[in-house]
């Protein structure tokens, strides 16, 4: 049973550490891509690294095992969400200025 647990717990392990390469590979072209003038973006996903890292915790039969948190926190995703409420505020102030005022002009005459 413990070889099983084992094996389990490598195996969400080893899928959270993909998610955190491909998250990194995301944000390298993106950026690649906007350097040369493409408007095609990479989009990275959030929390995933850390609900498998969390599953390889659980199923680990060791209870020393901490150190597997090491991976989501080298989830850029994970520290994206961190400035998620800074850039949200910085976007609605920006929205708020940037808008056309709109007056009577855009009506429609009446009859």
């Amino acid at each position: 049973m413990t070889l099983t647990l084992t094996i389990l717990a490598s195996a969400l392990l080893l899928l959270a550490v993909y998610i955190v390469v491909m998250n990194w590979m995301c944000v390298i072209l993106s950026t690649r891509n906007k350097s040369r003038g493409i408007d095609r973006h990479s989009s990275m996903v959030p929390l995933m690294s850390l609900i498998g890292t969390i599953g390889a915790y659980a199923t680990f039969p060791d209870s020393k095992a901490e150190w597997m948190f090491v991976v989501p926190l080298l989830d850029l995703s994970n520290w994206s969400l961190l400035w998620l409420p800074f850039y949200l505020l910085r976007e609605s102030f920006r929205k708020k200025t940037t808008e056309p005022q709109g007056g009577d002009d855009d009506a429609e005459p009446s009859s």
